[in-house]
C-alpha cells in the first residue's frame, strides 16, 4: 500500500485478499515473495490509485519526450462465481500535474478505460491490458485508478477482485525515427 492513494472504501471496505481457490485461473501463480493476493471489493464502491513519477522511478525527459517507447499497462480482474460484480480501471499518461484529480475528470487522450459487469465469471480471472504508443512529447507521471464492488449488496467482500496491476515501459517500439 505504500504507493497507493484510497479514495473510497465502501462497505466493509478494501481489503486484501488470498486469491480464493473458485478463482482457478491465477491461482497456482506464486509472487516471488510468497502467494499471490489480490484486491477485493465489498457491496459499496471502493478505489484506490497512485501515481507515478517516471522522471522518479528513471526515465529521463529525453526518453519520453523523443524516444517515446511504448508503455504497456494491465491488470487481471475476476469475480466471484455466485456475486455479479462491477470492476472499473482508468490508467492515463498525465504531462505535468500529478496532483491532478485524473479519475474524476473525462480524459480522452493517451487514456485507458475499461468498466466491465461481470456476471458469471465461471471462476476465470480476465486481463484489461492497453499498449500507449506514439504519444505526444510532455508526459511525465502515469495515473493508474481502479474500483469495484459487488452487485448483490453481499455483506463481506464479494465484489470485484483485482491483481498484478502493471506498467511497463518496453523499448521494442519507439516513436525515434533515424
Amino acid at each position: 500500500m505504500k504507493h497507493w492513494k484510497v479514495t473510497k472504501s465502501g462497505g466493509r471496505w478494501l481489503a486484501g485478499r488470498k486469491i480464493p481457490y473458485r478463482l482457478h485461473t491465477l491461482s497456482q501463480l506464486t509472487h516471488t515473495d510468497g502467494p499471490v493476493g489480490c484486491w477485493a471489493t465489498s457491496y459499496g464502491s471502493c478505489h484506490k490509485y497512485q501515481i507515478i513519477d517516471l522522471l522518479e522511478v528513471g526515465c529521463s525527459e529525453h526518453v519520453l519526450d523523443v524516444v517515446r517507447p511504448s508503455i504497456r499497462v494491465s491488470e487481471w480482474y475476476a469475480a466471484r462465481v455466485d456475486c455479479a460484480a462491477k470492476y472499473v480501471l482508468k490508467v492515463a499518461l498525465l504531462k505535468n500535474n500529478k496532483k491532478e484529480l485524473f479519475w474524476k475528470k473525462t480524459i480522452t487522450e493517451n487514456c485507458l478505460y475499461v468498466a466491465k459487469e461481470i456476471l458469471s465469471a465461471g471462476g476465470d480471472w480476465f486481463k484489461a491490458e492497453h499498449v500507449f504508443k506514439d504519444y505526444p512529447a510532455g508526459v511525465r507521471y502515469i495515473g493508474f485508478f481502479h474500483k469495484g464492488k459487488d452487485r448483490q449488496f453481499w455483506a463481506g467482500h464479494f465484489g470485484a477482485k483485482f491483481t498484478f496491476g502493471s506498467v511497463v515501459i518496453d523499448f521494442s517500439h519507439t516513436a525515434l525515427t533515424e
